[in-house]
């Protein structure tokens, strides 16, 4: 409790990174601590106000890790914070890695997030890219098998479900129990 009131009391002085902040509430979510709405309030201050400086000074994988820490611990934050947290993984110059990707639509589905047409539509598209390019892993093909559906991003174009559903059965030999099952039930769901 004193650790997560001393980083509250760091953020307000304005001496938290974004980094420092996305590595904190990654830390205390591994932990399963939950700092409480005001201290997440006031660390989330550190987001930058305008979208455009979101994007710029959060790396996409610093604010994956504060939407899958915010997921963890099940706290919404303000809507501005998850505005500038969402420009910085849609607008940033650098595309998300398959685990950023997860991440994200994990913490948004685990937060009960509906994101806005134009940030579904980014994120497909990111994974569209990451399909196209990679095989992915299986925990990042269970953490998507859980969100997608509900996040309702089941309007996948159909080739892509399928691209989806034939990653998940290659990596079905890798993956634990709730991984098959979860990926299972995405095959099953997408009539694939």
């Amino acid at each position: 409790q004193a650790m997560a009131g001393r980083a509250a009391q760091l953020a307000k002085q304005k001496q938290l990174k974004p980094r420092d902040t996305a590595n904190l509430l990654w830390a205390l979510a591994n932990l399963r601590f939950d700092p409480g709405a005001a201290a997440l309030d006031t660390l989330l201050s550190t987001l930058p106000s305008e979208p455009h400086t979101a994007a710029a000074a959060y790396k996409p994988m610093d604010a994956a890790n504060v939407l899958w820490a915010l997921g963890v611990l099940q706290r919404k934050p303000a809507p501005v914070a998850m505005q500038m947290l969402l420009a910085a993984v849609c607008d940033g110059p650098s595309p998300l890695s398959q685990q950023e990707l997860s991440n994200i639509l994990w913490g948004l589905a685990r937060l009960n997030y509906a994101p806005s047409l134009p940030t579904q539509r980014a994120l497909v598209a990111q994974l569209h890219r990451l399909l196209s390019i990679s095989i992915m892993g299986p925990s990042a093909l269970a953490q998507l098998a859980w969100a997608l559906p509900r996040l309702r991003l089941l309007t996948l174009p159909h080739p892509m479900q399928q691209r989806l559903a034939a990653a998940m059965l290659a990596a079905a030999p890798r993956m634990n129990t709730q991984g098959l099952l979860l990926s299972l039930e995405w095959v099953h769901r997408c009539g694939v």
